[in-house]
């Protein structure tokens, strides 16, 4: 058995990169780019997440696939860039190493600075706390560092490998209320019990319980996501024409990957001055 730890080393792009190594084999990878998550590997499982292989690490334009941070606006619902300002920024390590409960674990660390305030003229600070057994444990943290309050959004985008989204299902959505963004922001209530996909497909569920999972069924295996402090799940696969029309990726990778994201994006967050939200996502793989 090794033992567990964090390594740091440079991947790809050269850009800095820290990997989780857990004593039950699992392994996860983070980019201090964006605090990007890109690779879980649950013990003896191939890796959960999807990349593309087109996806650039270029040090400015996200990485497409698997985790990015979505923060303080979604996709273009305002002003600003879209799905707003940290999966661009350069986050910093606060802490790393093994816990007492056994998990390997890192925080990171952003803080606004002149970047962020030219577009968002707000004092804030956001941690991602990132802890890997044979789970893998997302904690966020936002603090209002400013004078007066702010609203924002919050997802993690995050991009689960399948095997074939025509035999995947999404489950735990049946009875909440969506937003259907392909057919032009029409309201509806979810009626299945399972969510398939036979076309492009992106919805802000509202208002969700707190499990969701993704059943694979190629892959015979199911993916549970368990949530706290975000009401909403968001399900997204751009299916052929939309996967054409992204450079950064590839055409028929629509195929292997399905978003599933949670987070707070139909009503945002808002903080008082010196106020801490605090939101926590568990992966988990069977």
């Amino acid at each position: 058995m090794k033992p567990s730890m964090v390594r740091t080393d440079k991947g790809n792009g050269g850009l800095d990169r820290l990997t989780l190594e857990h004593a039950s084999g699992a392994t996860a990878e983070v980019y201090l780019f964006g605090a990007h998550i890109t690779s879980w590997h649950p013990p003896g499982q191939p890796d959960a997440f999807f990349v593309s292989r087109q996806a650039l690490f270029d040090g400015v334009k996200p990485i497409r696939g698997g985790i990015p941070v979505i923060f303080p606006q979604f996709a273009d619902d305002g002003p600003l860039p879209k799905h707003g300002l940290v999966r661009t920024q350069i986050w910093r390590v606060e802490q790393s190493g093994v816990c007492p409960d056994g998990k390997v674990a890192v925080t990171l660390a952003l803080e606004d600075n002149e970047t962020t305030r030219a577009v968002w003229p707000f004092r804030f600070r956001v941690e991602l706390c990132i802890a890997l057994d044979e789970r893998l444990e997302v904690t966020t943290a936002v603090t209002n560092r400013d004078a007066v309050d702010f609203a924002f959004q919050y997802a993690l985008h995050t991009y689960f490998s399948v095997g074939d989204i025509r035999r995947t299902r999404v489950f735990g959505l049946q009875g909440t209320r969506f937003l259907d963004c392909v057919g032009g922001n029409a309201e509806y209530v979810e009626d299945r019990e399972a969510v398939g996909f036979s076309g492009e497909t992106d919805r802000v569920y509202s208002g969700t319980g707190d499990e969701v999972a993704i059943r694979d069924e190629a892959a015979c295996r199911t993916i549970g996501i368990s949530k706290a402090g975000m009401p909403d799940v968001v399900v997204w696969n751009p299916w052929v024409e939309k996967s054409r029309r992204l450079a950064d990726f590839g055409d028929d990778e629509y195929l292997r990957m399905v978003c599933v994201e949670n987070g707070c994006i139909a009503v945002p967050v808002r903080l008082h001055p010196g106020q801490t939200w605090k939101g926590d996502t568990i992966f988990t793989v069977r």
